[in-house]
C-alpha cells in the first residue's frame, strides 16, 4: 500500500509539473526577450504575456525590473515592425512589477494588431521561359528608312511615277511616316493659241497612324501633303517661270508584311483633298482646279532600325 501511495505521489508531482511549467514555444520566447530582472524569468513572463492573449511572435520585447527606494521599478518596450509601444511601472514588489509588466505587454501587443502572415516567394521565369502570346508588349521604338513610288494624280497636270524616300517612326502600335517626293515633268495646254506650261513638283508627306496586326499589318493613317510645282511658260514668245504651291489633307492605308526582323515591304493607297495657290506667276494655276480631288498608290521597302 505504501508503494501504491508513492506511486500515485510521483505521478501526480510529475503531471502537476508539466502544467506549471512554461510550453516549450513559450521558452522560446522567452529566449528572444531582452531580460534584466532579478526575479522571475523570461519564459514564464512570456507564458503569461500569451495566456492574457499576447502574440510574441515576430517581436522584440525588452523587460527590465530594478530595485528603487520605494521598491521596484519596470520598464518595458514592445517593438513589431514600424509600431512600437512603451511603459514603466512601480510596485512594492519585484513579481508584482513583472505581473504588471506581462499585462501592460498582452494590452499592447493586441494593440498592435496581429503579426504579418509570410509571404512565400517565388522565382519569377526568364524571360526566355513566358510563352510569347503572354510577354508584355513595349512601346519600344524603331526607326524605319527606305524608298517608295509612287503613282497616281499627283501636284503636275497628268498621272505620272514618283520616287519618294520614306522616314518611318513606330513606337509600339502607333506609326508616323514622312516622304519626299519628286513627281516629274508633265505637260498642260492653257488654251485654244497652244500656251501651255511644263511642270514638275517636290512634295513632303506627313502621316500618322495605327499598325494592326503583326507580321502582316494594316495601318490607316491621316496625310498632310505640302508641294510645290515649278512651271515653264511654252508656245509663247517669252516664257515666263512660274511657282505655285499645293496643300493636300486626306486618309491613306497602308499594308505592310515584315520579310525578316529589319526588311519591311508596304503597298500604300491614298485620297486626297487640296487647294493651290501661285507663289509667283498666275498662268500656271489654270492647272489646278481648287479644290483638287486626286489619289495614288504605290509601294515600296523600308529597313527597320
Amino acid at each position: 500500500m505504501r508503494e501504491r501511495g508513492l506511486s500515485r505521489a510521483w505521478l501526480l508531482g510529475v503531471i502537476g509539473a508539466h502544467l506549471l511549467a512554461p510550453t516549450s514555444a513559450a521558452r522560446a520566447r522567452g529566449d528572444a526577450i531582452a531580460w534584466d530582472a532579478p526575479c522571475g524569468d523570461p519564459s514564464a513572463f512570456a507564458a503569461r504575456v500569451e495566456e492574457l492573449g499576447g502574440e510574441l511572435e515576430g517581436v522584440e520585447v525588452e523587460v527590465g525590473v530594478s530595485a528603487v527606494e520605494e521598491g521596484f521599478h519596470g520598464r518595458l518596450r514592445v517593438v513589431r515592425g514600424d509600431e512600437r509601444a512603451a511603459r514603466e511601472i512601480d510596485d512594492a514588489g519585484c513579481e508584482d512589477v513583472l505581473d504588471a509588466l506581462a499585462i501592460a505587454a498582452a494590452l499592447a501587443l493586441r494593440a498592435l494588431g496581429a503579426p504579418a502572415a509570410p509571404v512565400a516567394l517565388e522565382r519569377a521565369p526568364a524571360a526566355s521561359e513566358i510563352p510569347e502570346a503572354l510577354a508584355p508588349q513595349g512601346l519600344a521604338a524603331r526607326l524605319g528608312v527606305g524608298a517608295a513610288l509612287r503613282g497616281g494624280l499627283g501636284p503636275v497636270p497628268d498621272a505620272a511615277l514618283a520616287p519618294a524616300v520614306v522616314v518611318a517612326l513606330e513606337l509600339g502600335p502607333l506609326w508616323a511616316g514622312l516622304s519626299v517626293s519628286y513627281w516629274p515633268e508633265a505637260a498642260a495646254t492653257l488654251d485654244e493659241r497652244g500656251r501651255g506650261v511644263t511642270l514638275f513638283a517636290l512634295g513632303t508627306t506627313l502621316e500618322v497612324g495605327y499598325r494592326i496586326g503583326g507580321e502582316v499589318a494594316v495601318v490607316p493613317c491621316a496625310v498632310v501633303e505640302s508641294s510645290v510645282a515649278f512651271a515653264r511658260g511654252t508656245g509663247v514668245e517669252r516664257p515666263r517661270s512660274e511657282a505655285t504651291w499645293v496643300l493636300d489633307a486626306g486618309a491613306a492605308v497602308w499594308l505592310t508584311l515584315d520579310l525578316e526582323d529589319r526588311v519591311r515591304l508596304f503597298a500604300r493607297a491614298e485620297l486626297l483633298v487640296g487647294l493651290a495657290r501661285p507663289i509667283y506667276g498666275v498662268e500656271a494655276e489654270a492647272v489646278f482646279a481648287s479644290p483638287l480631288l486626286r489619289g495614288a498608290g504605290g509601294g515600296g521597302v523600308l529597313v527597320m532600325f
